[in-house]
């Protein structure tokens, strides 16, 4: 069994398109719109990688992450239309040691897969 991965993200294209391009590599996938229900998904089914936007209306990622560091060994790849230095800035993310990285939307492909085969080599 492939590698598993939860993509959070509330672009339903993002989720899919980045839900279709990592089956194809062979990776396990499922995918939340919110971080209740990635939570409600963590609850039943183990991930190894979290790649997770930092934008969700009236949602904390902050909390969401700790809740994670807590809880889970997932690992988490940040999603961002924000440069990472900026959203570091805002406050938007979490830093923790199971934050592997992060992706800049709009993101490209081997970008996208590179960042997925570094954060399952560490």
């Amino acid at each position: 069994m492939g590698k598993r991965i939860l993509v959070v993200d509330d672009d339903d294209n993002v989720r899919e398109s980045i839900r279709t391009l990592l089956k194809k590599e062979g990776y396990t996938i499922k995918t939340a719109k919110s971080t209740t229900d990635a939570w409600e998904t963590l609850s039943k089914w183990r991930a190894d990688l979290i790649i997770l936007d930092i934008l969700f209306p009236g949602e904390n990622i902050k909390e969401f992450v700790k809740k994670v560091d807590k809880r889970s060994a997932s690992k988490i790849l940040y999603l961002s239309v924000f440069a990472h230095s900026a959203a570091e800035d805002l406050g938007y993310i979490e830093l923790s040691e199971n934050v592997l990285g992060y992706i800049e939307k709009p993101f490209s492909i081997p970008n996208l897969l590179k960042k997925v085969k570094t954060a399952f080599a560490s």
